[in-house]
């Protein structure tokens, strides 16, 4: 027979089983309610931010021959450190001076036929020159550490015969870089418009064979832009072309 203590128990039973079961729904909802203000307040607060790319200044190459006019200005040529001269005995092998009038005009450029576009890298503040042993050296100094001491150690990156001999047959251009200036920066072929600014008594740099270049001039030159004046083969920049040499008298060295 059922009894009023069992259906009090059973009535007790299932009103537990509701009470916990509605706590666990309350809980859950509270739980997702406070998650939801969370994200919400994180995405309120979001910050936007952006990059900027940093681009180093450069000098430009008229900036450069602007610096270098004004040196050569002041001074007929840059000073060198001269570290050993040659003998004073010795000779300049120069090809024999021949009439003006008889020498021929400048033709067109000679490119050989592994010809390239320098684009190594080259810092002309760093470039520093001296004279030893015949050869005109171009060098960049470093700081090295030896004996507890740290000395300027030299690397050489680039040496020009003093002495250049004059072939018979001329070199053509294996690069558009073609010689170095006073200011220790590449010359180009094609940059004669930059050096026009310089009169033909101005030493504008030297060539990759070893022979001098000097500014705009009047005078007749032969097929490679040179020509011999007072005893000595230089080139000259002329009005009437384009590039600052065709080839090469003697044998260039290499960049």
């Amino acid at each position: 027979m059922f009894r009023t203590r069992d259906f009090l128990f059973i009535f007790s039973a299932i009103a537990f089983l509701l009470a916990a079961i509605g706590g666990t729904l309350f809980s859950r909802l509270d739980t997702y309610e406070q998650t939801a203000s969370v994200i919400e307040f994180v995405t309120d607060t979001r910050e936007e931010f952006s990059a900027e790319i940093y681009q180093p200044e450069t000098v430009s190459r008229g900036d450069r021959i602007a610096s270098m006019r004004q040196k050569i200005a002041e001074s007929d040529s840059l000073p060198l450190l001269v570290v050993e001269v040659a003998s004073a005995s010795s000779e300049v092998a120069v090809p024999e001076e021949v009439d003006e009038l008889e020498q021929p005009v400048a033709t067109s450029l000679s490119k050989c036929s592994h010809y390239f576009a320098y684009q190594g890298v080259w810092t002309p503040q760093e470039i520093q020159s001296s004279v030893a042993e015949g050869a005109r050296v171009y060098y960049r100094e470093s700081p090295q550490l030896a004996l507890a001491e740290t000395v300027m150690q030299q690397e050489v990156v680039l040496q020009l015969s003093l002495h250049p001999i004059s072939n018979s047959q001329p070199s053509c251009l294996s690069s558009d870089v073609i010689g170095i200036a006073q200011d220790g920066s590449l010359i180009r072929y094609n940059e004669s418009g930059l050096y026009s600014v310089f009169g033909e008594n101005t030493l504008i740099g030297y060539a990759l064979d070893g022979f001098p270049i000097y500014g705009v001039s009047g005078v007749a030159t032969d097929e490679c832009g040179g020509a011999v004046v007072a005893g000595e083969y230089r080139y000259h920049l002329s009005e009437t072309r384009d590039s600052v040499l065709h080839c090469f008298r003697a044998t260039p060295a290499s960049l």
